[in-house]
């Protein structure tokens, strides 16, 4: 189901919004990648900017709660995965705005012209292809950890979204990175992963 199939439905979720964050998480960013990310992107996701998505979410009537410092969704809330409290109203806030959303689809290519993407191409359950034409695209197809037995991942995150970018042109490093929590995700489908190695 759409917005229930990704690691952030999975995931608890916090936010950092205090400005002293910043200095706090580059710190820790410097000590465990080596400078291996791009220093001038975290304050876009830490601190001020940070504290105006919270706003935005709390508008959307998603119940977050602030502690030491992080905001995380209130676990009297929760009824089911972590970041289902995030997700579900996010779902319904876009249907409610009127856009299109597309369930049960596979995307097997971005469409580029004149080396901007302009949409992609999807196929159905059905093996029918669709043309979906966009002002923008935005790829959030989570990472690639199920290329591990053992990972904190759900079924489908198997880095499908960097073989899209990299056919459309995008240039991807640091691939050899994925990072994870060391557990296992229990799945009814797949008996073998429903627990991690000891």
């Amino acid at each position: 189901p759409i917005g229930r199939q990704n690691s952030s439905f999975y995931a608890g979720g916090l936010l950092r919004t205090e400005p002293e964050e910043i200095e706090q998480v580059a710190s820790y960013e410097i000590g465990i990648q080596k400078y291996l990310y791009n220093p001038e992107l975290l304050p876009l996701f830490i601190g001020p900017p940070a504290r105006v998505e919270v706003d935005n979410l709390i508008s959307m009537g998603i119940p977050l709660e602030k502690r030491d410092g992080q905001y995380f969704p209130k676990s009297s809330a929760q009824s089911g995965p972590g970041g289902s409290i995030i997700m579900i109203p996010m779902v319904k806030k876009a249907l409610d705005m009127g856009i299109t959303c597309l369930g049960n689809k596979i995307i097997t290519d971005l469409l580029v012209s004149q080396s901007q993407v302009k949409g992609a191409l999807a196929m159905d359950e059905k093996g029918k292809f669709l043309r979906i034409s966009a002002k923008a695209v935005i790829l959030a197809t989570g990472g690639g950890a199920n290329i591990f037995e053992h990972n904190s991942n759900p079924e489908g995150i198997t880095g499908d979204g960097y073989v899209l970018a990299l056919k459309a042109g995008a240039i991807l490093q640091n691939m050899e990175y994925i990072h994870f929590y060391p557990i296992g995700l229990v799945d009814s489908f797949f008996p073998h992963r429903r627990a991690s190695p000891t």
